[in-house]
């Protein structure tokens, strides 16, 4: 099956959040001019040797199938960027922490008074997800435990 040029970015940047865990990476076509950014970040990851390495390859296999195009890799501190954002992925280590602090959330403390209500809290271990399982709220026959096993991420 024969890609479209936009469809190939896509298929390099899920391969390339898998190669390299710990990034975002965002992407922006302009049909107009028929150029392809792919915005990686953090700078860390992006000045990596591997991750240089890959934008080679990607970027000699890429003129060979699309010669009209071009694609253009950045990092967060780059003159051009991505302004609107066709593509948002993050690798499964990216680090939310690099785009936001812990102190833009505002988390209140609250204290258990009865042993009945017993929630589980689950922060994922970098903090860009949390959950909730198994509560229970009462003991009263008409209310039924409330279970979930759902991640709701903190930011887009």
């Amino acid at each position: 099956m024969n890609m479209n040029p936009k469809e190939y970015i896509i298929t390099k940047i899920d391969q390339l959040v898998k190669l390299f865990p710990q990034t975002r990476v965002r992407y922006e076509c302009d049909d107009f001019s028929g150029t392809h950014t792919v915005e990686i970040t953090p700078q860390s990851e992006y000045n990596k040797e591997a991750m240089m390495k890959w934008q080679s390859e990607v970027f000699e296999d890429f003129f060979d199938l699309y010669p009209a195009e071009a694609v253009c890799f950045v990092s967060e501190d780059a003159l051009v960027s991505v302004k609107e954002a066709d593509v948002v992925k993050t690798g499964a280590l990216y680090n939310i922490n690099t785009d936001y602090t812990v102190s833009n959330f505002n988390v209140t403390p609250v204290t258990i008074i009865s042993p009945q209500l017993q929630p589980s809290f689950i922060w994922s271990q970098d903090f860009s997800s949390y959950g909730f399982s198994s509560y229970k709220f009462s003991d009263n026959p008409y209310s039924s435990p409330i279970t979930t096993s759902q991640n709701y991420p903190l930011a887009a």
